[in-house]
């Protein structure tokens, strides 16, 4: 079991594959998913609304923007 929260960023996260895996396995922790394609944050943010997963949130936006 997850004792301490902590903070993930997923950059160029794509559908969300390996962020929603980290949601579903920290649920104590928040995880960011960064990515520039619209339709991949909208397909990722379909995902954890069926998943029922309320440690996620989104960005749009490139990872240069971060550096």
């Amino acid at each position: 079991e997850q004792s301490t929260p902590i903070k993930i960023v997923d950059f160029c996260s794509g559908g969300g594959h390996l962020a929603i895996l980290l949601a579903y396995l920290l649920p104590k922790s928040i995880i960011y998913l960064v990515e520039n394609k619209p339709e991949s944050l909208e397909r990722a943010l379909k995902r954890v609304q069926e998943l029922q997963l309320k440690n996620c949130r989104f960005f749009q936006g490139n990872y240069l923007l971060f550096v």
